[in-house]
């Protein structure tokens, strides 16, 4: 009886047809997902010398991304903003190097970088030099802006002591100056 209500007749034809558009909505779902989560568009390296050392040669600038295992705004940067083709295309046109550390697996890195909180966004300009830092997590347009006013200069160390030179002393400057500091771990 049970086999010809859920089979057989009218009742059985709905359900079978409910049931292969399940199956189709789930498959074609699990595809798209797949597809989304390929990440293809970004290429991080794992040597971050040699890949520091070829942005030099090239004439390139870096991106690093310091993150943690256990840090939510690290694995909502990952699972968003740098998942995003929008942020895949940004960083093809801007021909940056990409490069991902995790300092608790590279101590080494995490010496070198003075990187104390995650994440830490470090952008470096195509000669190699350390222009600017990012601390925290920015949603894909936050961050292209952000890494827009850094290769423009505005806003980063090297800017903001400029105006403090311009006697340009007021507070606020002075604190964004000493955050950029903290930021790199610079106390001299």
């Amino acid at each position: 009886m049970c086999y010809n209500f859920f089979l057989g007749g009218t009742m059985g034809r709905i359900i079978q047809v409910w049931l292969l558009a399940l199956i189709l909505v789930g498959i074609t779902g699990s595809a798209l997902k797949a597809k989304n989560d390929s990440n293809s568009d970004f290429k991080f390296e794992r040597n971050w010398k040699e890949a520091l050392e070829n942005g030099k040669k090239n004439g390139q600038p870096v991106f690093i991304d310091f993150y943690t295992d256990w840090c939510p705004p690290c694995k909502k940067l990952a699972s968003t903003t740098l998942k995003d083709p929008k942020m895949a295309l940004y960083f093809n046109r801007q021909n940056y190097i990409l490069i991902k550390i995790n300092p608790e697996k590279d101590r080494e890195a995490e010496n070198k970088f003075k990187v104390y909180s995650y994440p830490t966004l470090v952008v470096f300009d195509d000669k190699g030099n350390e222009v600017d830092r990012i601390l925290g997590y920015r949603s894909t347009d936050a961050l292209i802006a952000e890494l827009d006013n850094i290769k423009k200069g505005i806003g980063t160390l090297k800017d903001l002591l400029s105006k403090y030179k311009k006697k340009d002393r007021d507070f606020p400057l002075m604190f964004k100056i000493v955050d950029k500091y903290i930021a790199r771990a610079d106390y001299s």
